[in-house]
Parts: C-alpha cells; sequence; structure tokens
C-alpha cells in the first residue's frame, strides 16, 4: 500500500462520511453498526454472487463472471465497509494499519471466503479487509477509486430522488 493509494481511500472514506450524514438527515436516523454490519453482509453476499463461476464447481451452466458486475458489487461492499470504519475507534482520517492488514492476510490463508467472514464479525480494521478481498478478486485501489466515484455520485441521486 502506497500513500496515494491510502490518499484515495481516504478521500472515498471522507466522501462516504458525507453520503452518510446526507442519507441520515434524509431518513431522519442515526448510524446503526449493526444494521450497516448487515448490509456490508448482504453486498459480500451479492459480490460473492457475482463471482459464483469461479468457485461453483457442480454447475456446468453458470455464466461466465462478469468483471464490471462483480467490481460494482464490490464497491457496494466498500461504502459499507467504510462507513463502519469512519464509525469505530479508527474514525475517518486514520493510518493505514500494515500489521493488521498482514495478520488478516495471514489468518485468511489466502481464502476469500475466510476475509469474507471476517468482514462481518469484526468490528474495526474494515478497510484492511476489503483491501484484501480486494485483492484476491483481482482489482485495485484504482479501479476501487474510479468505481467509487461514479458510485457516488449515483447514490447522491438517488437521495435527491427519493430512492
Amino acid at each position: 500500500m502506497n500513500g496515494i493509494e491510502w490518499n484515495k481511500i481516504l478521500e472515498m472514506k471522507k466522501m462516504q462520511n458525507v453520503l452518510d450524514e446526507a442519507i441520515m438527515k434524509e431518513h431522519q436516523c442515526e448510524f446503526d453498526k449493526n444494521k450497516c454490519k448487515l448490509a456490508l453482509f448482504d453486498e459480500l453476499g451479492e459480490m460473492n454472487h457475482e463471482n459464483k463461476a469461479s468457485w461453483c464447481w457442480w454447475k456446468y451452466t453458470q455464466k461466465p463472471v462478469d468483471r464490471e458486475k462483480l467490481l460494482e458489487e464490490l464497491v457496494d461492499a466498500w461504502h459499507f465497509a467504510m462507513s463502519l470504519d469512519n464509525h469505530t475507534r479508527k474514525g475517518i482520517e486514520r493510518d493505514f494499519d500494515p500489521v493488521m492488514y498482514e495478520h488478516f492476510e495471514h489468518l485468511a490463508c489466502n481464502s476469500l471466503a475466510d476475509l469474507m467472514a471476517m468482514t462481518v464479525y469484526m468490528d474495526f480494521d474494515y478497510v484492511e479487509l476489503m483491501l484484501l478481498i480486494t485483492e484476491k478478486l483481482g482489482f485495485t485501489i484504482d479501479d476501487i477509486y474510479e468505481c467509487y466515484q461514479k458510485k457516488n455520485k449515483v447514490n447522491f441521486e438517488r437521495l435527491k430522488n427519493g430512492y
């Protein structure tokens, strides 16, 4: 992880915080960590479904992985992971934690399934886990950043139009 990549993540975290505040204001609610974790779990499930051809060994008729759709679902998961990260002890502007990143990488033993499971039961270091998931799926921070920028605009339009 280099400084440029981390700066992109921090920029996305700030944008996510602005979006979260707008959503909470519009819907007259407060951040709920448990609901956000459920949303993250749901988005990881959608991402996993888009990636099904890479792990579904029993079905010859499984459609091939659509990398664009997979990236979109991955970015949807990033939204909720960043929301959680922003509302934990780590906060919005924080440093990358290479020790936790390496720890998670070691624990997961290169398993996408284990990384996804850890994302749901952890209460911190969501970004480090999402970085590992992103890498396992063969995407870069630049891929995430570009797709996130587009989806953030869509989310604000949705909010404006009563989504």
